[in-house]
């Protein structure tokens, strides 16, 4: 049985299926952006019909999918729409990177049944995190088994792993080398914050090219 997904693609359909402050829908203007970001969801909806071989159905992503399947497919989706919001803040090859790991993410063939797929509250919270933080680098993306995003760097010895929950909360966990000294730290804060808690840390090892980080 084929999954039907929906994909909006106007605001008013993107500001019922996924509401909240975080991400505006896009303009209808003639702006270059704006062109890119229904540029973007025309290629989600291509991808989605391709995928699931069936026609799009605007009413589905308002009940609950049935089967695991069902459900994955819908929250690789649903992540792809809201990623197309912020396509004028990503480079192209950033954005299909991501996708990339979107897709091994949320691969049916490797799916633990208890697990819940990627939540949309949770994505939310990450894309928000990219934003504000503006890594160079592109973390490494896994899954909590309550659906919450991991992005995790590593820049040899330390390592900063971030769990985005929903309403933009980040818990954080960090290793690091300070003045010689090796320092753990954790912590939870709004995404807002996170740039000056991490300050103390030097997060350009964790963020920035690497030979940004090493200067």
């Amino acid at each position: 049985m084929s999954a039907v997904l929906a994909v909006p693609t106007r605001g008013a359909e993107f500001a019922r299926a996924f509401p909240g402050p975080v991400l505006s829908p896009p303009s209808e203007g003639a702006s270059d952006d704006a062109k890119r970001i229904r540029d973007c969801l025309a290629e989600i909806k291509n991808w989605a019909s391709r995928r699931l071989g069936s026609a799009i159905d605007p009413r589905v992503l308002k009940r609950q999918p049935a089967s695991t399947t069902e459900r994955l497919h819908a929250a690789l989706a649903s992540a792809k729409v809201m990623t197309s919001e912020v396509v004028m803040h990503l480079d192209r090859e950033w954005r299909d990177r991501l996708f990339a790991q979107l897709d091994d993410l949320l691969a049916v063939e490797d799916w633990h049944e208890d697990d819940e797929p990627l939540l949309d509250e949770s994505f939310r919270t990450f894309l928000r995190l990219i934003l504000y933080q503006k890594p160079k680098r592109r973390p490494g993306l896994g899954l909590s088994h309550r659906g919450h995003l991991i992005a995790a760097w590593t820049a040899g010895a330390d390592r900063l792993t971030l769990e985005c929950a929903s309403d933009d909360t980040v818990r954080w966990v960090l290793s690091c080398e300070i003045n010689g000294e090796r320092e753990r730290a954790a912590g939870e804060t709004h995404v807002a914050r996170l740039p000056q808690i991490l300050q103390p840390y030097r997060p350009d090892r964790w963020f920035a090219d690497a030979d940004q980080a090493a200067g």
